[in-house]
């Protein structure tokens, strides 16, 4: 449990992510941004999240994990660091070669490095999964327009890509992502297009 409002952490990729944290994701209240920059309409979302009442725990987390903070983006998170509403924690996880403004820097406390890897079952399963079945589970969570499930294939598909996938391969993906953050039939069709270029399952 983090006991300062906010922590930041360091580690060397985003699909590493602090044992703290990994706790903090099962056992309490929790929204997670795993983008490789925060832009300020990210912050802005975290914000509008972060004045949410939890429903079923004391305290909600807002975890932010990512290679880059636009300075902009920055001055943003710090106004809701220096006055955060109480019910709301902060897990802020960058990469060593983050820079971050000496003053937002000053309002964390600062966790471990940790060098544990998450793995992102969801999109392990898709990724082993046939193209044929990687359609349905696409069509499913596009009928039930379930935005959890995209969000999870979106950060499998960005922990695959800096941990699994060669650097020539990247490249393949690298259009597509900026618009899988997108609503209706367009995302639907962007992940159709990336579940014929991921390697097949079987």
């Amino acid at each position: 449990m983090i006991n300062h409002h906010a922590v930041l952490y360091i580690t060397d990729a985003i699909n590493i992510v602090p044992s703290e944290v990994q706790e903090i994701e099962t056992l309490h209240e929790s929204a997670r941004f795993f983008l490789p920059v925060i832009s300020i309409k990210d912050v802005r979302t975290v914000i509008e999240r972060a004045y949410q009442t939890p429903f079923a725990s004391p305290y909600q987390y807002m975890i932010i994990n990512t290679d880059s903070i636009p300075v902009e983006a920055q001055n943003a998170l710090l106004k809701i660091l220096e006055e955060p509403p109480v019910t709301t924690r902060f897990a802020v996880i960058v990469r060593p070669h983050t820079m971050l403004l000496p003053t937002l820097r000053s309002r964390f406390a600062v966790g471990a490095k940790s060098t544990g890897v998450t793995v992102n079952v969801f999109f392990r399963e898709f990724i082993q999964s046939t193209i044929a079945q990687r359609f349905e589970t696409i069509a499913r969570i596009a009928k039930e327009k379930n935005e959890v499930q995209f969000q999870e294939l979106y950060k499998g598909l960005l922990e695959y890509l800096v941990t699994v996938s060669p650097g020539a391969e990247k490249k393949v993906y690298e259009p597509l992502i900026s618009y899988l953050q997108l609503r209706g039939a367009s995302k639907k069709m962007i992940w159709e297009d990336i579940a014929l270029r991921l390697p097949s399952g079987r």
